[in-house]
Parts: structure tokens; C-alpha cells; sequence
């Protein structure tokens, strides 16, 4: 089970949704944003808008969590990284459920190797 959503914001403030929905085209009579914008009576359009931010969120089967998180590594956040005026934030979260409760054994593990690898929440 392996769900994604992107999302990006534009110089013109909008944002461009990457999760699906539409194929991206217009239907008819609607405007589209350089439709709207003033190009200053030159007739020229304005430079398209530039990428501000992206937001991107992954539900991962645990099977598979290593290697959708190096994938995400090197295909997301690398490239994001290269912009030196780029602020990345990772957060990574882990939602786990017992219904009859967790084994002392699992708990004690878990509860140590959170804090070895510095984990900010862990409950």
C-alpha cells in the first residue's frame, strides 16, 4: 500500500496539486492564470511563475518502507537539496496500533532505539 500526494506553490500564490484529479486541461470557457494577469501593454506574457515551495506526503507499507525511504531520498529530497537556498525539512512519522498491547520485549526495543536515533516524539 503506497499512497502520494505533492503539492506545489507558485509565485502567483496557487497551488498545483501532484495527487491527481484533473489530466490538466482546461475545460472550455474557463481562464486560465495567464489569462488574468496584466502584461503591462507590452503584448509580451510574463515570465511563468517561479516554484516556492512543495509539500509532499507518502503513506508506506511497512514492508516496503526501506526502500520507498531511499527512494524518496534520492529522488525527492536530493534534488530538493541542490538549491542552496533551499530549506528541506524531513519529518518521518510511524503510527502503530496493538490492539492486545505490545509485547514488554517490543516496547523496550522500540522505546531504545527511538532514543538512540533521537526521535522528538515518541509515545
Amino acid at each position: 500500500m503506497s499512497k502520494a500526494n505533492a503539492t506545489t506553490k507558485n509565485d502567483t500564490g496557487t497551488k498545483d496539486d501532484t495527487g491527481g484529479g484533473t489530466d490538466g486541461h482546461e475545460e472550455q470557457g474557463e481562464k486560465s492564470d495567464d489569462d488574468s494577469r496584466n502584461d503591462g501593454g507590452t503584448g509580451k506574457k510574463p515570465p511563468p511563475a517561479k516554484f516556492r515551495a512543495f509539500h509532499g506526503a507518502a503513506d508506506v507499507d511497512a514492508a516496503h518502507a526501506k526502500m520507498k525511504l531511499v527512494q524518496l531520498a534520492e529522488e525527492i529530497i536530493n534534488v530538493l537539496r541542490q538549491d542552496p537556498n533551499a530549506t528541506v525539512k524531513v519529518c518521518v512519522e510511524i503510527s502503530v496500533d496493538f490492539p492486545h498491547g505490545a509485547p514488554d520485549h517490543v516496547k523496550r526495543a522500540v522505546t531504545e532505539n527511538a532514543n538512540a536515533l533521537g526521535l522528538t516524539t515518541k509515545d
